[in-house]
């Protein structure tokens, strides 16, 4: 999935830095794992790998990677194809988007024979209905065509998610699992946002609306059948040994670490809080229909339609950071584990600031390596360079 704070683009160099320095542990705990991308590089060094992360959507990403048998995906593919005609997406509560639905549909039709009014479908954007949360659940799978029909999403897509997950939910757990992750992934490429679903795009001129067709023409459901045969397809997939849905602090505290142990730190960089920048998929795996978080200084809910309870990390508080580090130094000193650490030149902390901190608790640095990548800008022409380093301690 697209993912802020991926490692993708440098996981094996990670590892090649890490197996280097710690040949002898064998098991490699991703503490704050997002979408296993880390866990997969460990994986393919040979290390045996245990993921958590806080996020629950991360839990559905990281057990159909590592955790559940792909053995029903077959079967799902044969099932999901031909699926996602207006019988299906119209179904369970649905019904009353028809109208809007047939809409869309026009106004796509004229725009692929280059003859968009694209101001009627701006209007037609900014008019649609939209719940403001704390809706009933009572057993319709209608939340998206509710709470977000043309903001982050189109109204068929928004149909799409709501059927996808009335089908999940009639699968088994295996498969309930890789359906759930494989639409997780494809909401972040067919989200109308930048980079992240903290704001959704909006209509505000012709250039502004096709961008939106572009993205709204897109069919989750053919891109979650994509995303399954990829998985079916992969070779020497990787088995975890657990994955938890655990606070850094719990799982530190549950996993018996000892010295075999590799424990990989990635924590939130910044203020902005995860839960924040992906609250959709989170209200996508709960589907619980929460209260949306209101904003008094215009008298209606937060633009990005947040959820009411949002998971905010300490290492995202300036207040809070340097004892959630604190908590790091102190549990791995007590369990003899290697702590390998990623953070950025531009976090609350400085590396110095961590390396003393790490020192003082009677941790030492046995490597320092640092990577420049480019950070992205989040839909504002700002992308920068930056250092991403890679800090290893040891017990002294």
């Amino acid at each position: 999935m697209q993912y802020l704070g991926s490692k993708y683009r440098i996981g094996e160099r990670i590892l090649t830095q890490i197996s280097g320095k710690c040949s002898e542990q064998k098991r490699f705990v991703d503490l704050c794992s997002g979408t296993g991308t880390v866990a997969l590089a460990a994986a393919d060094s040979g290390y045996e790998i245990i993921c958590n992360d806080l996020q629950p959507y991360s839990t559905a990403i990281l057990k159909s990677m590592f955790v559940e048998p792909t053995a029903c995906i077959n079967d799902l593919l044969q099932s999901l194809t031909g699926l996602g005609g207006d019988k299906h997406l119209l179904g369970k509560g649905r019904q009353f988007l028809a109208e809007s639905l047939a809409e869309e549909s026009s106004y796509f039709e004229k725009f692929e024979e280059n003859d968009w009014p694209w101001e009627k479908y701006a209007k037609f954007c900014n008019e649609t209905e939209i719940s403001n949360g704390g809706e009933v659940d009572d057993g319709n799978y209608d939340l998206f065509s509710k709470y977000y029909p043309n903001t982050y999403f189109g109204i068929r897509q928004c149909l799409e998610i709501d059927f996808l997950r009335e089908y999940a939910d009639s699968c088994s757990s295996p498969a309930k699992t890789h359906v759930l992750a494989a639409t997780i992934s494809a909401m972040t490429y067919a989200v109308s946002s930048t980079t992240h679903l903290a704001q959704y795009l909006k209509p505000k001129n012709q250039s502004s609306v096709e961008g939106l067709y572009k993205r709204r023409k897109i069919s989750l459901i053919n891109m979650v059948i994509q995303g399954l045969e990829k998985l079916s397809e992969m070779k020497n997939r990787p088995i975890a040994e657990a994955v938890h849905q655990m606070d850094y602090l719990e799982a530190l505290d549950l996993l018996n670490l000892g010295p075999d142990d590799i424990v990989y730190v990635d924590p939130p960089y910044f203020k902005e809080h995860y839960s924040r920048y992906y609250h959709v998929l989170d209200t996508f795996y709960l589907y619980d229909y929460p209260e949306l978080t209101f904003n008094p200084r215009i008298n209606d809910v937060t633009v990005g339609r947040y959820r009411k309870e949002r998971l905010i990390s300490d290492f995202g508080k300036k207040a809070k950071v340097r004892s959630a580090f604190n908590n790091i130094f102190v549990k791995i000193g007590q369990s003899g584990s290697t702590l390998a650490l990623s953070y950025a030149q531009t976090s609350l902390i400085s590396k110095d600031e961590l390396i003393s901190m790490a020192s003082s608790l009677g941790l030492r640095l046995i490597s320092h390596e640092g990577f420049v990548i480019m950070h992205s800008g989040q839909g504002q022409p700002r992308n920068q360079q930056v250092e991403d380093y890679l800090l290893l301690f040891r017990r002294n």
